[in-house]
């Protein structure tokens, strides 16, 4: 999908379902791209980079960790916003994330929150 202005990267597809219902709902101005490993993302994000506003990603996608691709979406020119997420909520993982100036969220995220986050991030860029 190009003209994607959110990517939701996480390896379960069950996740990726459900956040990418939710924030078709919640967030009015939502299109979305998805991918289950850091391969697809990293296509997804060519074919949307011009676009993209907000990207969110679990902590662990398969062996890639989330904060180190966000490292690599950056170095390719993503200066958008970043949501972290994680079914572990040690410090180290939120510590990974607000290094980067991204938001942490246990999973379940709290759905109000992220999709305020979500909406300000497209309201202000």
């Amino acid at each position: 999908m190009d003209n994607a202005n959110i990517l939701i990267v996480d390896d379960d597809v069950e996740v990726l379902r459900l956040l990418k219902e939710l924030l078709g709902r919640k967030v009015s101005s939502a299109i979305i791209a998805t991918a289950s490993n850091a391969d697809a993302a990293q296509i997804a994000y060519r074919n949307n980079k011009d676009s993209l506003r907000v990207v969110v990603l679990d902590t662990e996608i398969g062996r890639t960790r989330g904060y180190e691709l966000l490292d690599d979406l950056k170095q390719q020119g993503y200066a958008g916003k970043a949501v972290g997420l994680s079914g572990n909520t040690d410090s180290e993982h939120e510590n990974n994330w607000s290094e980067r100036g991204a938001v942490f969220l246990a999973k379940p995220p709290d759905t109000n929150r992220l999709t305020g986050y979500i909406n300000d991030a497209l309201k202000n860029n």
